[in-house]
């Protein structure tokens, strides 16, 4: 019988030999331990103790060699197991990956996808939307149906982008739940045409709508609240392995190609920057590494140049700036990437599971990058939110060596994964009309909510809230969506950004939302219910609402709150 999980290094075989483990002490038959007993941080710790008292310095007349050795296999051994567990996780990480039972799951999807191409051009069994109220006028509800599983959400301003597990993406009008259009994007497998799942959506901000595809290439359109383009792809190849990560480059600045950029990470930490403009060909970088890439966030400094960051679920990270050459001469612009900082790998923190950049400047200091990451320990369950201060120094990598500051503190975590994380703005007080707007943080971990001064990082006040999902802003306050451990409950709350104090609070149960499915019978669990709070306030709409999309299955749900 083979081990539970075998080193893959000489190094790895010397921690665990030095500990006395064995790679015949486990019984598995894969490399990850499924068959039997794993070598997880609890039989480290066993070895550790059971060597402990012999290698002691008090035991060997003050000499310690032992004793460190012992040590640093311990450690050793302890960051191979995490990093195990993490890439594992990130690998497994799918829109499948929230089946139970991947044998009955896939043979009911192709069975599903076999009815779907049976019936592609029959009419909907469902009318397309429709639109209630709550009797208290809390919240307007509207329901989006599809003709597949729903794998990928996205919003901006009025509209709203559905990505299908057939490859199909739908946008609609916020206002009516009306479709405005939709688009099939089918790729050639083994000499016939198949349809490849929607992985990721995103908006920038002049309308441009990206999709990410398991197997295909992305594909740009151009959206507006009637129209929707004709699909333009770039001339790049495709990711090797599966694309985790997308953004388009974001920030204050008007005018110029930069925000027209897309960039795609994939788990094999490979990172492609591309133009959706015809005549301007895409670069590609790898970040040595960087594997399952998780967080990845892209900040335009100005109309030709921007900076990225791409992390992964090991701790490791990189930012790197981004320069689009214009043409000269009748010649097709060009995109160059150059590191900005070296590759940091901050072991023991867990991995990155979000990543937000900004830029400040300050006259004695100029122009620096400020980092936000979000660190999850999924072995320990503790999370927490580390500051980096990065310069902008043209021409040279900077060497990252620490951290400028963490929340909660530096010596303490948060206990649970975060669920989100909202950065926001409030008024330091609101008698005054000269008072000076301070940030603040808004993170959502399994049942708290921590309000934190971002200047001070200190934390203003927690909130109790069973199940927080997402947070979205609003009228000088902030909402929150709640989803019961047994999926069989929905809530919403608007609290006092102050305070945290509930000013608004209904819950329904869950199939007050969702239509029940005969599809789902089969399942032994609630299916999960996927939340997307909207980004930022739309500013065609006065006093702003509060905006949730909830995804089961084949349905989507828009809930607005009132003000």
């Amino acid at each position: 019988m083979g081990p539970a999980w075998t080193p893959s290094d000489g190094a790895s075989r010397t921690c665990l030999r030095v500990l006395g483990l064995r790679e015949d002490d486990a019984d598995g038959d894969d490399a990850v331990g499924t068959g039997g007993r794993t070598i997880d941080r609890e039989t480290v710790r066993r070895a550790f103790r059971r060597l402990v008292i012999k290698a002691h310095p008090d035991r060997n007349d003050g000499r310690s060699e032992a004793y460190d050795a012992l040590c640093r296999a311990r450690d050793e051994a302890y960051e191979l197991i995490d990093r195990r567990d993490l890439i594992a996780c990130a690998t497994r990480y799918d829109w499948r990956a929230t089946r139970r039972g991947e044998g009955e799951r896939d043979a009911s999807d192709a069975r599903e996808s076999e009815r779907e191409r049976e019936n592609v051009d029959a009419k909907p069994r469902r009318a397309t939307s429709t639109s209630t109220s709550d009797e208290d006028g809390l919240i307007t509800r509207t329901t989006l149906w599809h003709e597949s599983r729903v794998t990928a959400l996205a919003m901006y301003g009025d509209v709203v982008a559905t990505g299908q597990m057939r490859g199909r993406v739908c946008v609609w009008k916020l206002k009516d739940g009306t479709r405005i259009a939709s688009c099939d994007v089918e790729t050639a497998s083994s000499g016939s045409e198949t349809h490849d799942a929607v992985s990721l959506l995103r908006f920038n901000h002049r309308g441009r709508l990206a999709a990410t595809y398991v197997r295909s290439k992305p594909t740009c359109w151009t959206v507006t609240a009637r129209t929707m383009s004709t699909p333009i792809r770039d001339g790049a190849d495709a990711h090797e392995r599966r694309v985790t990560a997308a953004e388009w480059f974001h920030g204050d600045v008007s005018g110029g190609e930069i925000q027209d950029v897309f960039v795609t990470a994939a788990l094999d930490g490979s990172v492609i920057v591309r133009s959706f403009n015809t005549d301007t060909p895409s670069a590609r970088v790898r970040v040595d590494g960087c594997r399952a890439v998780k967080a990845l966030d892209a900040l335009a400094t100005s109309s030709n140049e921007g900076t990225f960051v791409v992390a992964d679920l090991a701790g490791t990270f990189q930012l790197l700036r981004v320069t689009i050459h214009t043409r000269v001469d009748d010649q097709a612009a060009t995109i160059v990437v150059q590191p900005l900082t070296n590759v940091v790998n901050w072991p023991g923190f867990g991995g990155v599971t979000t990543a937000r950049l900004s830029e400040s400047r300050s006259v004695r200091e100029g122009s620096s990058f400020r980092l936000l990451t979000v660190f999850d320990d999924t072995s320990t369950r503790e999370s927490r939110v580390l500051e980096w201060s990065i310069p902008n120094e043209i021409g040279r990598v900077t060497e990252v060596r620490g951290f400028v500051g963490a929340v909660p503190s530096a010596n303490s975590t948060f206990r649970g994964a975060v669920a989100d994380f909202l950065q926001t703005r409030a008024l330091a007080d609101e008698d005054d009309d000269d008072a000076i707007e301070a940030e603040i943080y808004l993170i959502a971990v399994d049942d708290m909510i921590f309000s934190v001064d971002a200047s001070t990082r200190r934390v203003l006040y927690a909130v109790d809230v069973d199940g927080c999902r997402a947070l979205a802003p609003s009228s000088g306050d902030f909402a929150a969506c709640r989803v019961s451990a047994s999926r069989d409950r929905v809530g919403f709350d608007v609290r006092d950004l102050d305070d945290g104090a509930s000013t608004r609070s209904c819950e329904y149960a869950v199939s007050d939302f969702f239509a029940p499915d005969v599809d789902l019978d089969h399942r032994s669990s609630a299916p999960p219910v996927y939340v997307l709070a909207e980004p930022a306030p739309s500013a065609a709409s006065g006093p702003h609402l509060a905006r949730f999309l909830l995804a089961r299955h084949r349905e989507v749900v828009l809930v607005a709150l009132a003000p």
